[in-house]
């Protein structure tokens, strides 16, 4: 379905992006896209409500006993839900599990790809993380319904979201101030990652369009991903360009100093985890997705909605195959 750009990318090209970006393009030795950013989640927090809750605005919690200590605050000391690991439903729940998952040293597939990792004390761990959110620490009600979150975040109902880059535009234009964090903060965990993907811009396969015309898109593509800054600027995204995030346009900006300064030091050290990807991920993360919902709304225990999960991901992976 896509051409591999091959030629079309020479090397100086190559070597304006971020270069753990760079790779996630390559598949089987052939580039075949150029990355226009990355895009992590963190923790995004309502300062209003730390206020509320007694607690510093302009420090945020950074550790996972810190953050423990603002939740159960938050909880007892305003009418407001405290946390909430997605904020438009239950196909984001997956961000924060992977998140946390490998902060604890798990993954969600084995090596080569062929079945679950997760169906183990780690993964199922996590789950019950989820699981008591809702439950016996009641930092957010067990109802999955599409951008519950959101709205709450912006009616000043919701303390903290985990959510993406993109988020800084509607985090700044409401009309309370808001911070954004690291998400390293689950208790087992001993590593720094956080759940990240990417927009790349690729060719099309076309056997019948001609050299000029692909050398004209291949072009396109890295003009749009190396020579203008307004996808960091102005939505919020980490750009792959090097130059651009380098560029003083970008760090004497005010996204820069809200959220992607931060972003850019959790890309620099390497504490992106990208899902695995194989010709079913869309159908194995609906499998995830789906009993991660149903954990978090207390529909079921931890325990068998992680075994339900694992298994429906590996009949997906084995259909694969």
């Amino acid at each position: 379905m896509l051409q591999p750009l091959g030629d079309l990318v020479n090397d100086e090209t190559a070597d304006g992006y971020v270069n753990s970006i760079w790779k996630q393009v390559q598949l089987n030795g052939d580039r075949l896209s150029l990355p226009l950013d990355t895009h992590p989640v963190g923790i995004y927090y309502n300062k209003s409500i730390f206020e509320e809750a007694g607690l510093d605005p302009e420090k945020p919690p950074t550790s996972a006993k810190a953050f423990t200590k603002a939740c159960n605050t938050i909880t007892s000391e305003t009418d407001k839900q405290a946390f909430s690991p997605t904020p438009y439903g239950p196909g984001e729940l997956l961000r924060i599990y992977l998140a946390f998952l490998r902060q604890s040293g798990g993954q969600l597939l084995n090596d080569d790809k062929t079945e679950a990792a997760f169906n183990n004390e780690k993964g199922v761990a996590v789950a019950k993380y989820f699981s008591n959110i809702t439950g016996d620490w009641g930092w957010d009600k067990p109802e999955m319904s599409d951008n519950r979150w959101e709205k709450a975040f912006y009616a000043g109902d919701l303390a903290m979201v985990a959510n993406g880059t993109w988020f800084y535009g509607p985090a700044n234009d409401q009309d309370f101030e808001f911070g954004m964090f690291k998400p390293f903060v689950y208790p087992d965990g001993n590593q720094q990652y956080t759940w990240a993907d990417s927009h790349t811009l690729a060719i099309p396969m076309n056997p019948n369009r001609s050299d000029a015309k692909q050398k004209a898109a291949a072009e396109a593509a890295r003009w749009l991903t190396q020579e203008t800054n307004i996808w960091g600027t102005d939505a919020g995204h980490l750009p792959a360009s090097q130059s651009i995030l380098e560029s003083d346009d970008l760090r004497q900006s005010n996204v820069w100093n809200k959220t992607l300064s931060t972003f850019y030091e959790m890309a620099d050290n390497n504490a992106l985890a990208y899902v695995p990807r194989t010709s079913t991920v869309d159908t194995y993360q609906e499998r995830i997705t789906d009993n991660l919902a149903q954990i978090y709304s207390q529909q079921i225990s931890p325990q068998k909605g992680i075994q339900q999960a694992a298994q429906g991901v590996n009949n997906a992976l084995k259909n694969n195959n």
